[in-house]
């Protein structure tokens, strides 16, 4: 019975230092509050067009034709402002794993990760309005260009990450690295209208001519990508078995998507009445990027109930032990 006895405190003890350990493995899930996503977005470019034609215009009982004339001229894209700020409430799905005896909140690890970073509407952009004078000083043209981004999101695919930084139980931080694939869908599209007219006593009198979108153009890119952050375990006050809350600290990307387009177009309108009728023609040549930011994301969620009482592993412990030595002596 004495040997039963010595047995059985030493179980108590080892199961206090960690011998009869339960590393758990919990899910997440940030779908609910409290989440949050800032960066910025900024796009970049340049281009040339070239565009002729000819404009009537009646003037009193005449129709005066001015001939409009385009010729290599450069375009310069930019944000606006130059660097957009972005927000958004971040969703998704991951998995922690960390110890739930002694000493609590130990060896923590990220183990999956994937997260919609953008989540819900479309972060948009609107560039810097191009305005070009042709060399008779008789039209204008404007071009307004505009983009967003679609999608945005981050899926881990590397092993689990997590390195004690600082802290103890019950509030105990790690480094995260998790590694795997930044991706990101854009779309994008320029509206012109040409405007003909003169300039009189420093004033710009005209009629304008839509040109409609010139061109509408989307991509995605997919690329290899490692977040940097931190994740905090905490032990939450209460009965247990006890709940911990998960806090996880990354910043993602930055990432660029380029673009281009290149194209003729040909706009024109038949005479109706008094109203002005004309024939142009052109061509142009885009390209650029759109630059994402670094994002940080901030993710939390709160797993319930996975830290049992230690009364209640002291006693799981007891009992693996004994039947232990019941079996030994039992041969």
């Amino acid at each position: 019975m004495g040997k039963v006895l010595v047995a059985g405190l030493l179980t108590v003890l080892l199961s206090a230092n960690g011998a009869f350990a339960g590393i758990v493995n919990s899910s997440l899930d940030f779908n609910g509050s409290g989440d949050s996503a800032v960066g910025s977005l900024a796009a970049y470019g340049n281009g040339s067009m070239t565009a002729s034609g000819t404009v009537y215009v009646k003037i009193l009982a005449w129709w005066v034709p001015i001939n409009v004339s385009f010729s290599g001229t450069n375009l310069i894209l930019g944000t606006d402002p130059d660097m957009i700020s972005l927000a958004s409430d971040p969703t998704g799905t991951g998995s922690v794993g960390f110890e739930t005896a002694s000493p609590v909140l130990s060896s923590g690890t990220l183990n999956g990760l994937n997260v919609d970073i953008k989540d819900g509407a479309a972060w948009n952009m609107a560039m810097d309005r191009i305005e070009l004078t042709e060399s008779g000083g008789l039209s204008k043209l404007y071009l307004d260009a505009s983009g967003s981004i679609d999608s945005y999101r981050f899926d881990m695919t590397g092993a689990p990450t997590g390195t004690y930084l600082s802290g103890g139980h019950p509030s105990v931080t790690y480094e995260v690295s998790p590694s795997g694939n930044l991706s990101a869908s854009y779309s994008a599209h320029i509206d012109g209208s040409f405007s003909v007219g003169v300039t009189f006593m420093s004033k710009w009198y005209a009629f304008d001519i839509p040109v409609g979108t010139m061109f509408s153009l989307g991509g995605s890119v997919d690329l290899p990508a490692t977040a940097e952050g931190t994740m905090t375990l905490t032990e939450l006050a209460g009965d247990y078995p006890r709940d911990v809350a998960v806090e996880l600290e990354l910043d993602a990307g930055p990432i660029s998507i380029p673009f281009s387009a290149t194209d003729s177009f040909a706009i024109s309108k038949a005479m109706s009445g008094s109203e002005p009728y004309y024939n142009i023609t052109g061509n142009y040549d885009f390209s650029g990027l759109f630059q994402l930011g670094s994002t940080h994301v901030s993710l939390t969620d709160t797993i319930v109930g996975v830290v049992p009482e230690p009364v209640t592993l002291s006693v799981l412990g007891l009992g693996g032990a004994l039947l232990a030595l019941r079996r030994r002596r039992a041969c």
